[in-house]
C-alpha cells in the first residue's frame, strides 16, 4: 500500500467513525511517518513551516489518539505504519470492522476485497443502490457528496439526464445554474438513479479546491486499485491511462461546484492559476472515444465543454422548482 492510498484508507476510517476529515498538516504528518517511521518532529515542523513542540505537543498527540481509537491499539509516530498494516492484514475482507456497527453512525461504507474503503453519503438518498444485489460488485466512492435526504421535484430533469447518462452513453454532462438552485442535490439523486449502469463511481467535490494533481492521482488509485504499481508523473501518460480505464470499464466521475476553480474573469470562464489541466482534463474525456461519463456541476460553463464539437458532450442549464415542489420545500423549512 503506498501513501496516497494509505491517506485514503485513513481519512475514510476517520470520516465514518468521527464524521470528520483530516486537516492537510494531518496528511503531511501521516505521510511523513509512513514514509520514515524515525522521521522526527523537527524534522517534519522544519519542512512544513511550524514549530517542533506545535507538533510534537498538540497536533501530533491529538492525532495519535485519534488514530488509537481507529486502530484499536495504541498508535503512535513510530508505530503509526506498522499499525494501519495490522488493521487492514487483520480484517482484509471485512475492513468494516466496528465502524458499521456503531448504532450512531449515519454512514454507509462499501468495501471491495482488496480494502478500498467509500463513504456512501446521503445515505437516505443513496441506500437502496449500495445494498442491491447489482452493486455488490461495484467500486463506489461518494464520501465527499454532501448529505442530501429531503430532495423535491425534478423528476424530468432525472429523467432527461438519466437517459443522457444511459441511453446515449454521454461522456461529458455539466449542469449549469445559478447558486443554491440545487445542482449537487440533483447530481446526488441522479447518482442513485444510474449507479447500476456504472461499474465506477467517483465524487470529488471541488470547493475546497483540490488541485488538479491531487485530484488525478486520487482518480487514478480509485480506478486501478492495486494493479498499477507507480502512477506515472507525467500529465500526459497519465490522461493515457485514464482514457484507458474509462474505455475497459463503465466509470462515473462526479465533479461538484467547478465554478470555484474558475477565474473571476467573466469574460472568458478561464481558469484560476494552477487548475489550468482541469481543462486539458475535459477536452479529452469529450473528446476520445470511451465507455464512461464525466459530470459536472457548476454556475459556469468551461471554454473547452463544447456542445457543438463534439456529439456526446451536453449541458443541462437548470431552472427554478416547479409551483408544487418550490411549495414543499418552504414548507419542509417551517415557512407557511
Amino acid at each position: 500500500m503506498n501513501q496516497t492510498r494509505m491517506l485514503m484508507l485513513v481519512e475514510d476510517l476517520i470520516i465514518q467513525r468521527m464524521g470528520a476529515s483530516l486537516t492537510d498538516l494531518q496528511r503531511s504528518i501521516l505521510t511523513d511517518c509512513w514514509l520514515d517511521p524515525r522521521v522526527t518532529y523537527e524534522i517534519m515542523a522544519n519542512k512544513h513551516g511550524y514549530s517542533a513542540k506545535y507538533l510534537k505537543q498538540d497536533v501530533g498527540p491529538k492525532l495519535w489518539k485519534l488514530l488509537s481509537i481507529i486502530c484499536g491499539e495504541k498508535v503512535k509516530k513510530n508505530n503509526f505504519k506498522s499499525a494501519i498494516e495490522r488493521l487492514v492484514n487483520n480484517n482484509h475482507n471485512q475492513i468494516e470492522i466496528s465502524l458499521s456497527n456503531d448504532s450512531n453512525s449515519d454512514n454507509l461504507a462499501v468495501c471491495t476485497s482488496d480494502l478500498e474503503i467509500t463513504k456512501i453519503a446521503s445515505p437516505a438518498q443513496l441506500l437502496d443502490v449500495a445494498d442491491s444485489p447489482k452493486a455488490k460488485n461495484k467500486i463506489i466512492n461518494l464520501r465527499e457528496a454532501p448529505d442530501a435526504n429531503v430532495f423535491f421535484g425534478r423528476q424530468k430533469e432525472i429523467d432527461t439526464l438519466s437517459q443522457l447518462l444511459v441511453q446515449k452513453s454521454a461522456k461529458l454532462v455539466t449542469i449549469l445554474g445559478m447558486g443554491g438552485i440545487g445542482k449537487t442535490n440533483l447530481a446526488i439523486k441522479l447518482v442513485q438513479e444510474v449507479t447500476h449502469d456504472y461499474d465506477y463511481v467517483f465524487w470529488r467535490s471541488l470547493t475546497y479546491n483540490a488541485s488538479y494533481e491531487q485530484f488525478i492521482l486520487e482518480l487514478l488509485t480509485f480506478l486501478y486499485q492495486d494493479s498499477l504499481v507507480d502512477i506515472p508523473t507525467n500529465s500526459q501518460e497519465q490522461l493515457d491511462i485514464l482514457i484507458d480505464r474509462l474505455h475497459q470499464n463503465r466509470c462515473l466521475i462526479i465533479l461538484d461546484n467547478l465554478e470555484t476553480i474558475l477565474s473571476d474573469n467573466k469574460t472568458d470562464s478561464s481558469y484560476r492559476a494552477g487548475y489550468e489541466k482541469y481543462g486539458d482534463l475535459f477536452q479529452i474525456i469529450g473528446q476520445y472515444n470511451h465507455r464512461s461519463c464525466l459530470l459536472i456541476t457548476s454556475r459556469e460553463k468551461p471554454q473547452e465543454i463544447n456542445i457543438k464539437q463534439y456529439q456526446k458532450v451536453h449541458c443541462y442549464y437548470l431552472l427554478g422548482l416547479d409551483t408544487n415542489s418550490g411549495r414543499q420545500k418552504l414548507q419542509s423549512n417551517g415557512c407557511n
